[in-house]
């Protein structure tokens, strides 16, 4: 406790912002989970959005939402977090592969945690039944949470060897929008309600950003030991 007290006594920009971070998507995972628990608007919204994307629905349009939504899958996920922590460990890089692997098996453990925890049952099939298979609880979104940590971990653990900012910045930017277009295609798909998506993202914000204050923080504690 005195050590990490005597690490947060000369914070950097990152650690200030990533604590900061960390308390505001707390608060509002708490919120989204005591909405639903609690079945208020938030809920009926859900059942208004669901009833809307009925109506969009299209063959062509279903067709590109089962590929992004795959992007999502543990088939995807799993194995990609594998060969990301292998690359990363021939790599020399050590700490970007604990990071990574910690990133995504806590993650995993926390998304099963809460889901067993509010039970909440899926959707109701759209008309002419369901358009993919999907099993367990509904709240959060795994695609979305995982899909989140695993293409933000990604884009960190990769742009840490790229010099260019706007590189980085592009990778980043990339991340969000697979992980944002896998969210909405669990809507689309009907498996999800979107208070699952967002509580997803944010869940996998959250302990992304966790993971990256604590990562800042043990950089800082190793910059210290060794010296300038």
């Amino acid at each position: 406790m005195k050590r990490l007290l005597k690490l947060l006594a000369f914070p950097d920009f990152r650690i200030i912002a990533g604590l900061a971070a960390s308390a505001l998507l707390i608060w509002l995972f708490g919120e989204l989970t005591e909405e639903i628990l609690e079945r208020e608007l938030l809920v009926r919204m859900d059942d208004l959005v669901l009833a809307l994307l009925h109506l969009i629905r299209s063959p062509a349009l279903t067709g590109v939402m089962i590929f992004v939504t795959d992007l999502g899958s543990p088939y995807i996920i799993a194995p990609g977090t594998i060969l990301l922590v292998i690359f990363l460990l021939l790599s020399r890089r050590k700490s970007d592969a604990g990071f990574a692997g910690l990133v995504m098996a806590i993650g995993a453990i926390l998304n099963t945690i809460v889901k067993i925890s509010v039970q909440r049952a899926r959707p109701y099939p759209p008309p002419g039944g369901p358009l993919v298979e999907a099993w367990g609880w509904s709240y959060p979104s795994g695609h979305a949470l995982l899909a989140t940590l695993f293409y933000f971990t990604v884009a960190y653990t990769m742009g840490r060897s790229v010099k260019r900012k706007h590189l980085r910045i592009a990778m980043a930017a990339a991340a969000l929008l697979i992980s944002g277009l896998i969210s909405i295609s669990r809507i689309y798909l009907g498996v999800h309600y979107p208070s699952d998506v967002l509580a997803g993202m944010t869940g996998g914000i959250l302990w992304f950003t966790i993971c990256l204050t604590a990562m800042r923080l043990y950089e800082l504690k190793k910059k210290r030991k060794t010296g300038p």
